[in-house]
């Protein structure tokens, strides 16, 4: 049975769980989510393209449906049950400038493996990082520290231990950037 709005009240309530939707609540909210995940999927085919020729944009469109159908499926299955925190999605910024002076401290150490043929000595670094529980705002923001931490092009997350709160990350070229990629 689904909740109405009452006369006094201008905006509609929204239900706690989908248990409490009405049919038509449960249609539009999955035809959102599908919008929302079809233009996030969009966008980052464009961003791996590069281009807009109008082929590229038909296949992009094409495999953002085709996503958005899927990540629909896998929630409603409820195997997608993460939220984003504030605070992880706001040390996002960290990564995202490092992109460019990793670039060029990678290109040096290419240069220098290239003229003395030893190669660059990667290291694994464990840094702190508060992993939380398994709720949904846990889940997400751990997959989002280890996504966006991967960004730069000198670190790469490879895991996010929540027994200890640290997050294990290889750099290619230790010791130069900070040690904290979110």
């Amino acid at each position: 049975m689904g909740r109405r709005r009452t006369r006094a009240s201008k905006t509609p309530l929204r239900p706690s769980d989908a248990s409490q939707m009405t049919a038509g609540e449960r249609w539009r909210e999955r035809l959102r989510s599908w919008v929302i995940w079809a233009i996030a999927l969009f966008l980052l085919w464009l961003t791996l393209v590069g281009t807009i020729a109008w082929l590229e944009l038909v296949a992009g469109a094409c495999a953002a449906a085709v996503g958005a159908f899927a990540a629909q499926l896998v929630r409603e299955r409820g195997l997608l049950r993460y939220s984003l925190p504030a605070p992880v999605v706001l040390r996002a910024w960290r990564p995202v400038v490092r992109i460019v002076p990793d670039f060029w401290i990678l290109i040096v150490a290419l240069l220098r493996a290239i003229t003395s043929g030893r190669r660059p000595a990667g290291a694994y670094q464990a840094v702190p990082f508060p992993a939380g529980d398994s709720d949904p705002a846990s889940a997400g923001g751990r997959a989002f520290a280890t996504a966006a931490g991967s960004l730069a092009p000198n670190s790469v997350v490879v895991d996010v231990d929540r027994e200890r709160d640290l997050m294990l990350v290889h750099t290619l070229v230790p010791g130069r950037g900070p040690t904290r990629p979110l």
